[in-house]
């Protein structure tokens, strides 16, 4: 904080609302991971800030393309592997739930399930090598990826679909991404500016 903002400045208007916003959406959050290891949870923090990246090789083009992101969190509780985003914003268990796969790509409001998707695949590539990451796929038996909304820590730990994650699910995420990167990388497709979404705390 005090390499960015001089040192009044979290003590005066929304600089100073929206700092003590953030220590009561953390301060409740640290109450709910203590209550849980109360009651007998068992967690374990892999990893927090983790930069993953990993060459993905799309089905529609002839050149790979490389996939990264930072992961907030990776932890495993009781015994289940989970990848965690957070969000400053309010996210809903509905915005982790996919019907229509078509939609991840499409519809903004799913924009989040595509994001934890994406850091679950480039993570298992980023530990695995060559054939070595189909079956690690295949004897995928508990991996979760989800989302901890600041806004609605009362839903927990939101994973994509409400279940593990299955190789048929990472599979189909592929295939959308693919139609994504191809489409992205088409010179005869135009970019369209979206809207953008914005969070305050």
């Amino acid at each position: 904080w005090a390499e960015v903002y001089s040192s009044k400045a979290a003590l005066t208007g929304k600089n100073y609302l929206s700092f003590e916003i953030a220590k009561k959406f953390i301060s409740e959050f640290l109450i709910k991971e203590r209550e849980s290891l109360e009651q007998g949870t068992k967690i374990k923090i892999l990893g927090l800030e983790e930069e993953i990246s990993c060459q993905h090789q799309p089905s529609g083009l002839d050149f790979e393309v490389c996939l990264k992101g930072t992961i907030d969190r990776i932890d495993e509780v009781n015994g289940v592997l989970r990848i965690v985003d957070y969000k400053t914003g309010k996210v809903k268990p509905a915005d982790m739930k996919i019907t229509n796969w078509e939609m991840l790509v499409s519809d903004d409001k799913y924009s989040k399930a595509f994001q934890v998707l994406m850091y679950a695949y480039v993570y298992l590539k980023n530990n695995s090598s060559g054939n070595m990451f189909a079956d690690k796929l295949n004897d995928l038996i508990a991996l979760e990826s989800g989302i901890i909304s600041f806004k609605n820590l009362g839903s927990g730990f939101m994973k994509f679909n409400d279940q593990q994650l299955t190789r048929e699910i990472l599979d189909t995420f592929v295939l959308q991404l693919d139609s994504l990167l191809t489409e992205l990388y088409d010179p005869e497709v135009p970019f369209q500016e979206k809207e953008l979404q914005t969070y305050q705390f």
